[in-house]
């Protein structure tokens, strides 16, 4: 049998020619530390630094994110406070230290309701009378005013600026009264957060409603402290060990029927 030398004027050993890999072995210290070292840079800037701290293999965008702020007063077992059965869950102003009680004596110098109580005598107390959220809570642009003072002025015109003849008023208005008085248990007094974040380029928009998360508590107060002794809380919003102490964060309370925390 012969084998052919070509195939239509070509080797017939270029046709059939294939490719393989040839390895060569250096015995070198020197060459072998350095290629080492190599590998390894390669790894540690790739693996760990851009693509495990970096997280370049990700992309991030910037959220967009709005708050609104609401007062609400304390009720029965976190209710909703729209709902008939719905009960306050105010403390007694007889309880508490800063309201005026049956054995407090007039403080005319602090203004209209006012007294002074032997346990405060640095401090003029007030009567005290029961609000809600809507009327303690009043929303700002940016945060929200708490009222735990109220004070009101009473004016009543004076009818001879109102005569159809008359041509002079020396005062329109006169004040005939202007009390003050204190929000009864605004310390119990719970803000609700309603919270949306949105990013443009995703196409995103998320309201409290739709997500989970924790609450950051910051600071280390008496308030806060009492917060982060709640069961539940964290050292950090990922992977974060349990903790009892602030600051911290804490699995927000939805009030029933609500979209707040």
């Amino acid at each position: 049998c012969h084998r052919p030398e070509t195939l239509c004027g070509v080797d017939i050993d270029d046709i059939f020619a294939y490719e393989t890999k040839k390895s060569v072995r250096i015995r070198d210290h020197r060459l072998g530390c350095l290629y080492l070292a190599a590998l390894c840079g390669t790894f540690s800037y790739i693996g760990v630094y851009t693509l495990a701290y970096n997280l370049a293999y990700l992309k991030f965008f910037t959220p967009i994110g709005s708050a609104r702020l609401k007062l609400q007063q304390p009720v029965v077992g976190k209710c909703d406070v729209d709902d008939a059965t719905c009960r306050d869950a105010f403390p007694s102003t007889t309880e508490l230290p800063y309201c005026c009680q049956p054995d407090c004596a007039p403080a005319p110098y602090a203004g209209e309701g006012s007294c002074s109580c032997s346990w405060r005598p640095r401090f003029p107390n007030y009567e005290c009378r029961f609000y809600d959220g809507d009327s303690a809570g009043i929303p700002q642009r940016s945060g929200i005013f708490m009222a735990s003072r109220m004070r009101f002025q009473q004016e009543v015109a004076n009818e001879t600026c109102l005569l159809p003849n008359a041509t002079t008023c020396s005062k329109l208005w006169s004040i005939k009264a202007k009390p003050t008085v204190f929000v009864a248990g605004i310390e119990n007094f719970t803000l609700l957060i309603d919270h949306s974040a949105q990013v443009d380029d995703l196409g995103m928009f998320l309201q409290a409603r739709d997500t989970s998360g924790l609450l950051q508590v910051s600071g280390d107060g008496p308030a806060q402290q009492a917060l982060c002794a709640r069961s539940g809380s964290k050292t950090a919003a990922h992977h974060g060990r349990d903790t009892t102490s602030a600051p911290c964060f804490v699995q927000p309370d939805h009030p029933v029927n609500s979209t707040l925390d």
